[in-house]
């Protein structure tokens, strides 16, 4: 009897630890209305190369080579949609938004292979030996560039997921935005703005991300790829349109070298951002 009393505090404990919690929408960008994602099938990665499931390189924009991301990012913060959206519509904070520039935020349904990418990078370093590289370059990851609520879709999704979808163009971010406080970041001015998908899947209703993290995470390379367009903040490059398969007949590699084939309205402007001060160190003294 001593034996069961003890082991189920530690079962309950074990749970609490591991378990993470579940959300019931996410949000992407794209520049494709709801006609072009129809065509696609839904929103999936690159097929060229073989799968990379390790979720750090994804995070950090990088693959192995000849090797592309298996995941989609999304996010479950509105406010997260729509500041990556406004950091592609001008060349930086000091020029007004480009009356040009459209886009397309969806509310999206997702499912048990959508994971936590905040969470999953939290538990591999707590998992990762004391003053190990890995623990080091992953501690960097999640100072500098987690909290954007990112959850990653597994092997992408399919359109009948996406309940809504609302158009976002320069007009209305240089009416309403503001990096701050914003109208744009509220449920209630998209409410009578979202455009509902008829061919949203209902039986999908109480699908729900992944209570589980994710565990396939190599040790990190020390090195973001981004987009950087001035001073504004930079935007990881799986929320831009090289996160998703968006031209089928496209390579990964023809659309990153002709940016344009994007949207001829965003601003990309690619870096590559050294993180892991030791690396950097090293670099600049060789």
């Amino acid at each position: 009897m001593k034996k069961i009393i003890i082991l189920i505090p530690l079962l309950f404990i074990s749970f609490i630890a591991w378990s993470v919690n579940p959300f019931h929408i996410v949000y992407r960008v794209d520049d494709r209305d709801l006609s072009k994602i129809n065509i696609s099938g839904g929103m999936y990665p690159w097929e060229e190369g073989q799968p990379d499931d390790d979720l750090t390189h994804h995070f950090e924009g990088e693959s192995l080579e000849g090797r592309r991301s298996n995941f989609v990012s999304t996010t479950s913060s509105l406010r997260t949609a729509v500041m990556h959206a406004a950091s592609l519509a001008r060349p930086n904070s000091e020029e007004p938004f480009s009356k040009e520039f459209v886009t397309y935020i969806y509310e999206i349904r997702p499912a048990s292979n959508f994971f936590s990418v905040d969470e999953s990078l939290i538990n591999a370093r707590n998992l990762s030996p004391e003053n190990s590289l890995r623990r080091e370059r992953l501690t960097r990851l999640i100072n500098d560039y987690t909290h954007m609520g990112e959850f990653v879709a597994r092997e992408g999704f399919s359109h009948d997921r996406i309940i809504a979808y609302a158009e976002l163009n320069g007009d209305m971010l240089r009416q309403y935005y503001n990096d701050h406080i914003s109208a744009l970041f509220t449920q209630s001015f998209w409410n009578s703005r979202w455009i509902r998908n008829e061919g949203y899947n209902h039986s999908f209703d109480q699908d729900t991300t992944s209570t589980e993290n994710y565990a396939n995470m190599d040790t990190p390379l020390g090195v973001m790829n981004m987009v950087i367009n001035g001073t504004q903040p930079p935007v990881p490059l799986s929320f831009t349109c090289l996160g998703v398969n968006s031209q089928p007949n496209t390579s990964i590699r023809e659309l990153k070298e002709v940016s344009n084939d994007c949207s001829s309205n965003q601003y990309l402007n690619f870096k590559r951002k050294i993180y892991d001060i030791k690396l950097l160190s090293l670099l600049l003294n060789n």
